[in-house]
């Protein structure tokens, strides 16, 4: 049997076994990773702020041998998740209650043929209570990384890690430490204006200096480390419709010597030219363009998950080769996070409004019920207040929500009233059976089930006639 198929059919005989348990939501459990940080300094957290423009989930992660794509999340809700670890770092009653607000917190991974490499990115800011308005007193951003073979188990300590460092900057705040910028009000504080978004680095206000940028922090200043060593930029029209307008950027060291007049620029942050910008992405150079508080730039779309796992079977630089041929070199948009340095493929079905917040799309959300304690009473389902449809033993109703920031509150009512809130996720159907649990608790309950078991109620329901 040749080695391509064998390594085929391995693969496809493993996805079948896998993934059930991959498509559940993959939970960040932070029990186990406590925050390294005494408790000191002149403030405490009281309490956290969840500004983040999508708060859906907390990002992706690949599960199982076929590498799945699957949304990542907390067990319980953003505030009361955080709060716990961050409160056992703090000093006592005596010192100063502030908010922390997070803009962005977010997991994901990369993997590619050889390797695998797991990100947590936060951004976050810290708040006083002033009078009626809120004061910046700090902010703190930074993408951390991890790799190996198994980057999802890493991400719970790498959050943590993020925290730790976000809070030890917190601690080492004077009392008297000036606000960063202007006085937010509660309604401004709550829908993440001013703080982290409102900072302004020098490679955005100050003039741009030629030379090469050895890392990110030296582009964030505007100071490129490698300023004295000549070097020049060649341009070379791209081949293939898909890349229409977008050039090839050769960088080359220049040098003195007849014998070998040019070195090729490899492995640095990126560099400038004194009127544009440039970013080392996967092995190629490419322009950054300002977009908003962010940077833009198209690049390479790399294998996707399920191409390298083949190629994992299959092995070696062959398996690689494999890889790239299935589905690299297409052009995708990437976006690079100004206070962070993260570079994330950006998604042409999410746009922000705006306030960087993303636009308005649509979950899905099914909400059954099987036969339980009160066979004949009807359950009438309010989603924020509104009436939406009746549930009865062996029906469902098909939902939908369309506001990544705010939850769907969802109530069912029969003798008594129950409700359950929550974000739901925009990337798969959410299930949920409601029940009235015995002849004496007749509240309704509602308990997310996996995606597996909420498939097949919806299924067996549908097809029975009149029932929906």
């Amino acid at each position: 049997m040749p080695k391509f198929f064998a390594g085929s059919l391995l693969l496809l005989l493993f996805s079948a076994g896998s993934y059930s348990a991959a498509a559940q939501t993959y939970v960040v459990d932070l029990g186990k990773q406590p925050i390294a940080l005494e408790a000191s300094g002149q403030y405490r957290v009281t309490r956290i702020v969840d500004a983040r423009p999508d708060r859906t989930r907390l990002g992706t992660v690949y599960q199982g041998l076929d590498n799945v794509l699957t949304s990542a999340d907390f067990a319980g809700p953003f505030e009361t998740s955080l709060l716990p670890h961050v409160q056992r770092t703090q000093p006592g009653s005596e010192a100063r209650p502030v908010s922390m607000r997070f803009h962005v917190l977010n997991i994901g991974e990369d993997i590619r043929s050889t390797a695998e490499t797991g990100t947590v990115e936060l951004m976050v800011d810290f708040l006083e209570k002033r009078g009626d308005t809120y004061a910046v007193l700090a902010t703190h951003a930074e993408t951390l990384e991890s790799s190996g073979l198994d980057v999802t188990s890493k991400h719970a300590g790498l959050l943590a890690q993020g925290l730790q460092h976000s809070l030890l900057k917190l601690a080492t705040l004077p009392g008297d430490a000036p606000a960063v910028g202007a006085p937010l009000t509660e309604a401004e504080m709550l829908n993440g204006q001013g703080g982290l978004r409102a900072l302004r680095y020098p490679i955005q206000t100050q003039p741009l200096r030629r030379g090469i940028y050895r890392t990110f922090a030296e582009f964030q200043a505007n100071q490129p480390g490698i300023s004295q060593e000549p070097f020049v930029l060649t341009h070379r029209t791209r081949t293939g419709k898909q890349w229409a307008g977008a050039d090839d950027v050769d960088a080359n060291y220049l040098y003195m010597s007849p014998a070998k007049p040019e070195r090729p620029v490899r492995n640095v942050w990126g560099m400038c030219d004194g009127e544009k910008l440039y970013i080392w992405h996967r092995g190629n150079f490419f322009e950054l363009r300002p977009e908003g508080q962010s940077y833009t730039f198209i690049g390479v779309t790399p294998a996707n998950s399920s191409d390298v796992a083949t190629a994992a079977v299959v092995g070696g630089l062959a398996g690689a080769a494999l890889a790239g041929a299935i589905s690299g070199g297409q052009p995708r948009p990437y976006e690079l996070h100004l206070a962070s340095g993260r570079v994330m493929a950006t998604a042409a079905s999410i746009t922000a409004d705006e306030d960087g917040f993303a636009r308005a799309d649509t979950a899905a959300i099914y909400l059954y019920r099987r036969p339980d304690a009160a066979p004949t009473q009807a359950l009438t389902v309010l989603v924020n207040g509104q009436e939406a449809g009746t549930l009865l033993p062996g029906s469902y109703l098909a939902l939908s929500w369309n506001d990544r920031r705010r939850p769907i509150e969802l109530c069912a009512t029969g003798t008594q009233q129950a409700c359950h809130s929550f974000v739901p996720d925009f990337s798969t159907p959410t299930y949920l059976e409601c029940a009235i649990p015995t002849a004496v608790d007749a509240a309704p309950a509602f308990k997310k089930v996996i995606p597996k078991e909420g498939i097949f109620y919806v299924k067996k329901f549908r097809s029975r006639p009149g029932r929906r």
